[in-house]
Order: C-alpha cells, then structure tokens, then sequence
C-alpha cells in the first residue's frame, strides 16, 4: 500500500514500523556479552606462504598435532598454530577454549571473518583442482568445510552468527601497481557470491539461527572510492614499519603518515582505524537484520466486560518509562468483537477492533486527580508519538534504547490516558497481518514507507534499512474507520467499558478532559460531540445502549488543529508570504497567482464549500461516512487545489519545514528516538503488544481521504455545541507551524458559533506569563481560550514543553489561561491588543539535517541514497558523518 501525502495532516512520517525477523532467540548488542571470532588472515586454517590455506588441507595433509602443540606459538617451523586432520580454529575452541570462557550462547555473537589468505593462497592454483574444474567449485567446497565446522558451534547451543566476507584485495597496494595480479576481481566476487549462499543454507537448514552477512568487500569499496569523505588521505600505500611497537604514535620516526590516515594497514589488511568505520555500519546491519517479530506477550491480565457483550480488556504493567517511584503505568487493549458497532443503522463492523491504550497515574495523588486524553492526529496518527516526544513521562535519549523522566509531564497532577486510534493506527490492530515495508522512491510525494501484507511461509527475506517486515494489522482499508464520526462512535465503545470496567482507574474526581493536536481539530471535537451527545440521551432515558454510563465531560482542548478547512486553508498561501518571522518564501507572483485561484468564482474555496454542503447531509455524528459517491462534486481537491501550495512551499530548493518554517524540509526536530525505541523487543515484551508499532497508518489515511472528511465542515459547530454545553475549549498554536498555522487556528477560533461569540472576539490579547517569561498572547472570554505561543512549530509541547503545561494545568483546574492567577468565571475577559500581528520574532537558528534513517524524511537526498545502497556509516540509527573526527573517536571508544 502506498500512500498518497494528499489525504492527510501527518503524512510526513506515514509508515514507520518497526519490523524484524523472527528468531527464537533474537539477537541485539544491547544483549550481547561475548563475541566469538574465527578468522582474520586465514578463518579455518592457518596456510604458510607457498602453501595452500583451504578448509580440507587437513584432511589431505593428514598431519596431526598434540595439545602442547597446539597451544605453542608454533608448531613447526614458519608455521603458525593451525589445524591439520585433526583441530582446526573450531576444534580448538571446543576443545581447550570453551572450558576457559564458558560463553552464554543467548548473549553471544559467532563471528567469522573469511579470511584474506583463503583466497590468496589459491590465487595461482591451476584448474582442475581434485576434480573441481572451476574457481566456483573450488571456493565452494572451501566454504562448505569451514560451515560444516560451525555445526560445532551450532551444537554448543550459539544461534547468533555473522559472517564477513573478503575486503576489496584487488584494490591492495600491490595490486594497484599491478591490475593483473591474482586475485582478480572477478574471483572474489566469485568467493563472496558463495560466502553469501552458503549463509542462506546455513539458515534455511537451521530456522533458529540468525545468519547475517556483511558485505565487506561493496562497503569498503565505497569507502576506498570515497577515502576523503571517511577521514583517510593514503589508499595507494602502507607504513613499511606497520609493525614497530610504537607506530601509532611515533609514526614521524618511521617516515609514515598518522597510521589513521592509512587505508591499508599492510598488503592485505585495514588500518584498525578503518576497521573503527567498518564497526558502525555492522552494528547498524546487525541491529536492523537481527531485530524480531513482537515477542509473544507474557503476563497479561484479562478481564470480561461485566456489561459488554464478548468485550475484553487486556493489560499488563510496563514498568518503562514512567520510573517515578511509586507511580503506576498500566498498557493494554480493549477488544471489541465484530459486532459491537452495529448498534448504528447501517452499520456492519465485521472485523475486530483491538484498541491501543497507556495509562499513566499522576505523580502527585492519583486518586484525586481528574483525567486527560490525548490524541494525535493524521487522520491515521499514533498517540504514542505524543507520549514520547511531546508530554509523556519520559522522553527517549540518543540510543533510542533509554529513557529519560520529563518533569513537564502532564501526568504530574492528572492522570494520563494515550490511545492509539482508530485501529489499525500505532499498537492498535484488528487482525495479526504478516506485512513487508518498503522505503517509497519518493517520500516526500508518497510518505516514506509502502506496507503490503505478505506470506513468509517460504521464509522470511533479508532486511536492510530500506526493506523491512514484521506483523501490523490486516492494511484492509474496510476494516478501520473512515470517518471522524465513525472513529467517535469507536471510541465511546472504549470509552464504556475502560471509565467503568479498568482497575486501574478508579476516580474520586471523574472529569475527562480530552486534548487532539493537528487533525486533532476535526477528532477532538468530532469525539467530544458523540460523547455529549450519549451524555444526553442516557439522561433523558432514550439511550440504544443498555447499561450506558454518563461522561462526565470537562475540558476539550486543540494543539495547532485543523478544525475547517474553507476557514484555514487559505492560509497555506498567506503565512508564507506574509508571518511573524519576516520570512517571505512565497514571492509576490506565486502569492497572487494562488489566491486568485483561491477566492476566483469557482476557484478553491468555493469548491470546498460546495463539498461540505453535499456532504452535510450525512451530518458530522454518522458513524458510517459518505455512502454516495461526491468525487463529481469534491472532486481531486485535496491535490488539485488544496495542496498546490503546499508542494510549492516544500519544492523550493531551500524548501521549509511542514511543520516548522523556521526549521528546513529535512528537519530533525523533534528528535526522532522513538522510532528505534519501539522496534526493541524488551520494549515490544513491556508493553505486551502482539504487533509491530505503525506510527501512521496508511489504511485510516486513504479510508479517511475516500469519504472526503478532511473537508467536511461542522467540527467548528461542534465546538460551539461543546461550549454552550458547558464544556471548557482552549486552543494553543506554536507560531512556526506551517500545517496547521496560527493564523488559521486564529481565524477558525474567532468563527466558532455559540452563545458568547462576540465576547470572545471582543475579548483582547494579554501577555501569556509562564516560569519562563512571556511565551504567547492569549485571547479569552470564559471557559474558552485562543493562545499564539511564540518560537514552537506544529508539536507545542516539544518546542515549549513549560508554556504547553501551564496552558494545560491551567485549563484543567479552572484558572486563567494567561496567567494562572485569576479562578475563571463566566465573565472573565482577557484586556489588549485586538490582534498580535505588530509582535515580530527572530527565526531560529536553522538546525543542520541529521538523517535518522527509520524516518527518511530526515535525510537529504544524497544522504538517503547511502542508506538505499547499503554504504551508509549507521549508529543508533543515524547516519554518521565520518569525516568529523572526534565523533568518530566517540563512537570507537563506546564499541
């Protein structure tokens, strides 16, 4: 499934899932204590000069040596320790060296480096040798000796192996003085084609072995036509004193270079430092190949819903990220079974809804704290993105595999509910899919990832950074929600049987608070109607749903939402060409060209405003969506006119970013550490979730933009109904965002309809006071705010974490937004300016990309194609700029 950018808010991180191979022991660095190597100069036997170096010399040779000889530095004289019918590096291991060091197999690594000498020393061999007539054969009776030793290995219980092959030997120092020299190209990639297959039987002969190969020989071919870049000045040469003591650092003295600047560190080998370089990019390899499919979960609580009909909640406790002692999380799914939705005519929900939630207790009495939800948007946006980059408890470090506490978490003083919804969307699912990803030709046109189901019954494919696999949901565009109304009808199924039915919560104050950011505009007030909605009729006895408990509603609030878009959209062209940061990236010529095709007679906006006429007879509460077909009336607008100034903004050579102007299209902010955090399997085990994480999902996105609901107009009514329903509404907007910018938000907020509208727009603008100064301007006139928070893009809370908080603490306890001082009223009325425009801030200053390659639209193009063509330098998930020394001295130190 490929998706389309023009159906959704968030389609800059579409597809992100995390999707590894499955093993029954999966291997991960973090586990690993002991590497086991076997190789280097010759992997399964130690050749002399002039003597051939194969697996079977042995067997051959039948020469055999005592333990004392074996464990001597040599054996006999010009020889070094090797093997002959009997022990080879293999036996020796098992014989003398795994007593020594009795390595756990669960945390090792079998590494076996094919050595340089294994092809060497038959460089000159004439054919046929004992009856193999081809360099083919002969490699590959080689190569199948010294596999069969690692049956040994196997036996022992390791089940974890890597397998390096020949280094770019025809581009030696020798070898570039003489091209003719043996062996050829041609011959090693002859020997690394058989190293490769010979893997693949291993592991198709034992499904439990996690058998990666690392390409030695393309990567440092790359490096080698590349040195600069990589820090190295010499590749013709050698330091002919390579071996004296003290040439590290006193390589002057011998008439070398710094050894570091050497690609060679003799005829045949690397420098270590090279070697440094090549470590990365194998950690990388190893941590994305060897990664699994979700653990089978273990420890989980069911219960049954004890007035739902087949309705289950399933939960565990993490123990992750929240680490504040004495403060409780509990993750886990309500199940809703096929069924459960037909209580709406014409509904026919014919497939499992299993819905994601994280709950977290407040630090501070949990028992007397009211609670808030929290959404993201899309439409097909995770919650836990939320969780773990904006207001969660924690926040994920550089590793992507720790946590750090977030003292803005909003679970401070409230209890905290993240839930990934619709299904199909973040841990939520409704049927265990096997599916392959692939990274899109062009993300930022089609989202970064394609998903597809698929069959592994012949096996499962390698993977790499750009292909990748793992289990999601069913991708059936016919089994998620394809509207607002429906994904609200969904949730306050949810909604019945968690508020009522999870242990874990059991409220003195049952306020529900509910916070959306983005397409939140449409979900939070689209949800909030359903619910109030349900709150009246089951108090006017007239509910469909036996056993239907009240809501108690409190406050809804919108971070940088979308809530209509004949209202917003306009200001796609607007902000800029004309923003509170001085920067026009639209010339006037573009600008007038798009608004004329804006507001001429049957131009863009008309053409909304037709739509959300024709579609209004459905209203904004039919959980079904758009049952007759529009497209003669909507047409293609979404890309014909409403993102033709969105693909100019983002085209332009120094294209800006979606969700921040101030930051550039390839923006690394927020920090992406999620993405790598959730593909761990100790963090898949914790949470207890049977399928991989789809941080957007391509299914909700494109069911979303069939039925239109993007343009659907009312949720600005909703709002107004919300209001006059005694509801509390407050809005926050970071002035850098483009998608969902704050003129736009301002406008929509200034057109809500209900009782106190036109106090609200004759309220003025006060200073927003926080711990950190004057962060925003806001506009309030009882329960409900307007705030234009100063320097934050489309996530306020990742930009302003303490702005963000105090809006919220503020909300949620009934204080003035602007300051936190004045109890709110009905009549409460913010004094000022009319409007903030004459407020001017100074851009930022513009972060330098840094590709993180689990979300591609990081990485600028030249970047992303190393990691397309494999040669990519990759820790933690970053692209490493190898040419910055002291990084690379960093990371050395740390492996």
């Amino acid at each position: 499934m490929v998706v389309s950018k023009a159906y959704l808010l968030g389609w800059a991180a579409a597809v992100a899932i995390a999707s590894p191979v499955a093993v029954e022991t999966p291997f991960s660095w973090k586990n690993t204590e002991y590497v086991l190597t076997f190789g280097d100069s010759y992997t399964f036997v130690q050749g002399t000069e002039g003597r051939w170096a194969y697996s079977f010399i042995g067997s051959q040779l039948n020469i055999s040596f005592t333990p004392e000889q074996l464990l001597g530095d040599r054996i006999v004289p010009g020889q070094n320790t090797s093997s002959a019918g009997g022990p080879n590096w293999v036996e020796q291991w098992d014989t003398y060296g795994k007593s020594v060091i009795n390595a756990d197999p669960t945390k090792s690594l079998v590494a076996s480096y094919i050595g340089i000498n294994d092809i060497n020393d038959m460089a000159n061999f004439q054919l046929p040798v004992n009856g193999l007539n081809s360099w083919e054969e002969l490699y590959t009776a080689v190569i199948a000796e010294q596999f069969a030793a690692l049956e040994t290995v196997y036996g022992a219980g390791h089940r974890h192996f890597l397998f390096l092959n020949l280094p770019p030997l025809d581009k030696n120092p020798a070898s570039q003085l003489n091209p003719a020299r043996l062996p050829s190209t041609d011959m090693i990639k002859t020997f690394n084609g058989v190293v490769n297959q010979t893997a693949k039987a291993f592991s198709e002969k034992h499904p439990d072995v996690t058998a990666l190969v690392f390409d030695t020989y393309s990567w440092l071919t790359q490096v080698f036509d590349n040195a600069a870049s990589y820090g190295f000045t010499n590749t013709s040469s050698f330091c002919p004193s390579y071996k004296a003591w003290d040439i590290d650092t006193n390589y002057a003295a011998y008439g070398c270079q710094p050894i570091y600047e050497y690609f060679w560190y003799n005829s045949g080998h690397i420098t270590y430092h090279m070697l440094s370089s090549a470590s990365i990019a194998l950690v990388g390899l190893a941590g994305l190949a060897a990664a699994q499919f979700p653990p089978t979960p273990e420890g989980i609580k069911v219960l049954k819903s004890k007035f739902h009909e087949n309705v289950t909640i399933s939960y565990k406790e993490p123990g992750i990220c929240e680490t504040t002692p004495g403060v409780k999380s509990y993750a886990g799914y309500v199940q809703l079974p096929s069924g459960t939705l037909n209580d709406v005519d014409g509904e026919a929900q014919d497939y499992p809804i299993n819905t994601f939630f994280w709950f977290f207790e407040a630090r501070k009495a949990p028992e007397n704290a009211p609670l808030a939800i929290w959404l993201n948007g899309g439409p097909g946006g995770s919650s836990i993105m939320g969780l773990l980059e904006e207001n969660g408890p924690c926040f994920v470090n550089e590793d992507s595999k720790t946590t750090r506490l977030n003292p803005w978490s909003w679970n401070n003083e409230v209890n905290l509910l993240y839930i990934d919804q619709p299904t199909q969307v973040g841990f939520s699912y409704d049927i265990p899919t096997n599916i392959t990803i692939h990274a899109n030709e062009n993300f930022e046109e089609n989202g970064p990832w394609g998903m597809f189901p698929a069959n592994f019954s012949d096996g499962v494919p390698e993977g790499n950074y750009t292909y990748r696999y793992g289990t999601a949901s069913s991708q059936k565009l016919s089994q998620t929600s394809n509207t607002t109304a429906h994904a609200a009808h969904a949730l306050w199924h949810f909604a019945q049987t968690w508020f009522f039915e999870f242990p874990g919560y059991k409220p003195i104050d049952d306020r529900v608070s509910l916070w959306a950011e983005s397409y939140g505009g449409h979900y939070a007030p689209g949800i909030f109607r359903h619910f109030q909605t349900q709150n009246e009729l089951i108090q006017n006895g007239s509910s469909p749903e036996e056993n239907a408990q009240f809501i108690h509603l409190d406050t809804l609030g919108i971070v940088n939402g979308l809530i209509d878009l004949s209202i917003q959209g306009e200001t796609w062209i607007t902000f800029p060409y004309n923003n509170t940061y001085g920067m026009q990236i639209f010339n006037e010529s573009v600008y007038d060209a798009l608004m004329h095709n804006w507001t001429r007679p049957d131009g863009c906006k008309d053409r909304i405003l037709d739509c959300q006429e024709a579609l209004k007879e459905h209203g904004p509460l039919v959980a079904n969506g758009a049952k007759k077909n529009y497209t003669e009336i909507c047409g293609d607008f979404l890309t014909e006119c409403g993102f033709n100034a969105v693909e100019i903004y983002q085209s332009k050579d120094d294209g800006r970013g979606w969700y921040d102007i101030g930051h550039s299209k390839y923006d690394p902010f927020p920090a992406p550490h999620l993405y790598g955090y959730l593909t761990e399997g100790e963090v898949l085990s914790s949470l207890g979730v049977p399928v991989n994480y789809s941080e957007s999902s391509a299914a909700v996105g494109i069911s979303f933009q069939n039925t239109f609901d993007m343009i659907l107009g009312g949720f600005g009514e909703s709002i107004g109904y919300l209001l006059d329903s005694g509801v509390k509404v407050h809005m926050m907007y970071g002035d850098r965002d483009y998608a969902c910018n704050w003129v736009g938000g301002e406008k929509a907020s200034l057109a809500i309809p209900y009782n106190r509208s036109i106090d609200f727009a004759n309220a003025g603008y006060a200073p927003l006071i926080t711990p950190d100064g004057v962060t925003g301007m806001t506009r309030q006139f009882g329960n409900y705010s307007f705030s234009r928070v100063y320097q934050a893009g489309h996530e306020v809370p990742s930009y302003q974490p303490v702005t963000a908080y105090e809006i919220f603490m503020r909300a949620t306890f009934n204080r003035d937004i602007a300051t936190g001082l004045i109890p709110v009223t009905d009549e409460l009325s913010t004094i000022g300016v009319k409007d903030t425009w004459h407020i001017k801030n100074i851009p930022p200053q513009e972060p330098d990309p840094i590709c993180y390659v689990l979300k591609p639209e990081t990485c600028p193009e030249d970047v992303w194609k190393t990691v397309e063509d494999g040669t990519a330098l990759v820790k933690d998930y970053y692209v490493i700029d190898a040419t910055r020394e002291s990084q690379g001295q960093q990371i050395s130190e740390e492996l």
